[in-house]
Parts: structure tokens; C-alpha cells; sequence
């Protein structure tokens, strides 16, 4: 024995007796059940509230860390409640303003964005990111910003009010704003005259339909005539519709075959009364009845 713990000397390898090795095992399998039981204990609602309340705790230690001008120690609170409630939006604002403070603006603008796609109605942060853009010279995304941030509040709400005077302002100052409000401009007016496309063709099809519908209850009455009148309407509004287009030819036809017969009865009427001039009138019309199909 003595040589073999001389040999695992000359390698560097520890040995372990028998007694001390038991004992690892044992301290292993102790800290391998207590990770199971954290893991399991994190998923808990109660975990879930305990870190809430202790993520607003360390908010709250941010807060009084950075009015008292600790910033690195607000980071470290900030950053903590974070950790705790990784969808803690206004920690991510205020880790934003405390870089914002020590000009860190990349990690600032971050933390802002971070808290928006959190919270897209956490307001404060579209005026912080307004003003940092500014702050870059970045006056395209500052305007935007403000443009959001004065839409969202309310209209007698200080910041709302203070937000549409600095598009305002960015506006006049700005080239590539006055650019990009155009633009916007443009595309508004250029969508609404789409709605308005829209909405003029959807009318004209409801119209189309209502005509057609009553075209067909002519049809069926066997009121030739006033279906084919309003079918006319109807494929004025949408053309090529292939069920208004066959019924339209079925209405022109039986008309046609209505008229014809009519002719023929009343022009042998007024030949059997020997009224021959009548019967000629009416033997004549029938020309205008029958179709030229001589080109067909």
C-alpha cells in the first residue's frame, strides 16, 4: 500500500482513503439534492412573489444610491433587481438614467429599449430616449420618439404637451425631420387615398350585388326586360362578372323570344281581322326582334 500512495505522489494525484472518499460521496449526493430542491423551489409562485418584492427592494436601493450620487452602487441595485425580474421595466429605466448620468449613451440607450419592448407603454422612457437621441445629434429618432411619446399621453398631461413642442421643434431645426415628416405625410396621404379606393370599390360591389340580386327576382317573375335593365347597372359597377354576364344573355334572349311571339300573335290578329296594315306593322317589328347574326 505505502507504494502505491508513493507512486500517486509521483504523479501529482491525490489519494483519498476509503473513509474520506465515503464521505465526498455522501457530501456530493447532499449538494446535488439541494440544487434539486432550489430548482424546484424557484418555480413556486411563492418564489416568484418573494423575488418580485425583493427585486423592488433593491429598486428602491438603487433609487436612494443614485440620489445620493453612489452611481456605481445604483448600477449594482438596478442590476440586481433585474436579475430577480428580468421583466422589471422600470428598473431598466432607471439603470438607463444612471448610465445616462456617467455618459455611458450605447448601454443608456439599451436599458431604454430594453424597457420598452418590455412595457411599450411605460411612457417615461419614450421621453429619455428622446432626449438622448438629442443628445447624439440623432434628431430623426429624437422626433420619433416624441411623436410617440405625444400620442400615447394624455392630452393635458404635462409631458405630452412638452413632447409635441419639441417635435416641434426638432421640426423647424431639422432637415432630415422636416424629410421624414414629409415622407410620413406622403405615405398617410397615399394610404388614405387606398382606404378611400378601397372603400369607393367595396360600395360600388355591395350596389352591384343589390342590382343583381333583383335582376335575378325579375328573372324568375319573367320580367325580362327590367332584368336586363338592372344587370346593365350592376356590371356597370363590376364588370366581367361571369354570373351577372350568362344571366344578363338569358334575359336578352327570352325577351327577344317574348317579343317575337308577341309580333307574331298581334300581327295574326290584325290579319285575321283584315287589318292588314296593322298586321304589316307588326310582321315588320319582327325584324327588330330577330338578331343580324350574318356576321357571326
Amino acid at each position: 500500500m505505502n507504494y502505491f500512495k508513493k507512486n500517486l505522489a509521483k504523479a501529482k494525484v491525490i489519494y483519498y482513503p476509503y473513509s474520506r472518499q465515503r464521505d465526498m460521496k455522501f457530501r456530493n449526493l447532499i449538494l446535488i439534492s439541494f440544487a434539486v430542491l432550489f430548482s424546484v423551489a424557484i418555480q413556486s409562485p411563492c418564489f416568484a412573489f418573494n423575488s418580485k418584492e425583493q427585486a423592488q427592494k433593491y429598486r428602491q436601493d438603487g433609487y436612494y444610491a443614485q440620489q445620493t450620487g453612489d452611481l456605481q452602487a445604483a448600477i449594482e441595485s438596478y442590476s440586481k433587481a433585474i436579475s430577480l425580474n428580468p421583466e422589471f421595466a422600470a428598473a431598466y429605466n432607471d439603470l438607463g438614467i444612471t448610465y445616462e448620468t456617467l455618459d455611458e449613451l450605447d448601454q443608456a440607450e439599451n436599458s431604454y429599449l430594453k424597457c420598452l419592448e418590455i412595457d411599450n407603454q411605460y411612457l417615461a422612457a419614450y421621453t429619455n430616449l428622446a432626449f438622448l437621441y438629442e443628445k447624439k445629434s440623432q434628431y430623426k429618432k429624437a422626433a420619433s420618439f416624441w411623436k410617440k411619446r405625444a400620442k400615447l399621453g394624455s392630452p393635458d398631461e404635462y409631458w405630452t404637451r412638452q413632447a409635441k413642442k419639441n417635435f416641434d421643434r426638432l421640426l423647424a431645426f431639422s432637415d432630415e425631420v422636416k424629410t421624414m415628416f414629409l415622407e410620413e405625410q406622403a405615405d398617410k396621404l397615399a394610404k388614405d387615398v387606398e382606404a378611400q379606393k378601397v372603400a369607393s370599390f367595396n360600395e360600388k360591389l355591395a350596389k352591384s350585388k343589390e342590382y343583381f340580386q333583383q335582376a335575378k327576382e325579375y328573372f324568375n317573375q319573367k320580367r325580362y326586360r327590367e332584368a336586363k335593365d338592372l344587370l346593365q347597372k350592376a356590371m356597370l359597377l363590376t364588370p366581367n362578372d361571369p354570373a351577372m354576364i350568362d344571366y344578363y344573355k338569358k334575359a336578352k334572349k327570352n325577351q327577344q323570344d317574348e317579343e317575337f311571339k308577341l309580333h307574331i300573335q298581334e300581327g295574326k290578329k290584325y290579319y285575321e281581322l283584315g287589318d292588314t296594315r296593322q298586321a304589316r306593322e307588326h310582321f315588320k317589328d319582327l325584324l327588330t326582334v330577330i338578331p343580324d347574326n350574318s356576321n357571326h
